[in-house]
């Protein structure tokens, strides 16, 4: 098994990158997320983003995607 297997979030040295611990916790972090799981997760949030109107969607890309909209086909970014 991986050490990506159960959490990708941890490292080599079985700390995470995510927080500021030493030993990974593995099951007990409520913060652990497979590989799977992360992409669930992304593919919900881009689905909210990109349910929101056009205006707030470029208020978030501007803030916080570079002005990139990678929520929409073909990433997106918008000039100017």
């Amino acid at each position: 098994m991986k050490i990506n297997d159960i959490c990708i979030n941890r490292n080599k040295s079985n700390s995470c990158k995510n927080l500021n611990v030493k030993k990974c916790t593995e099951k007990l972090c409520s913060f652990a997320q497979t590989k799977e799981q992360a992409e669930a997760s992304r593919e919900n949030a881009f689905k909210r983003l990109a349910s929101l109107d056009i205006e707030k969607q470029y208020k978030i890309a501007v803030k916080y995607y570079d002005c990139k909209m990678p929520w929409l086909k073909g990433s997106v970014k918008n000039e100017g």
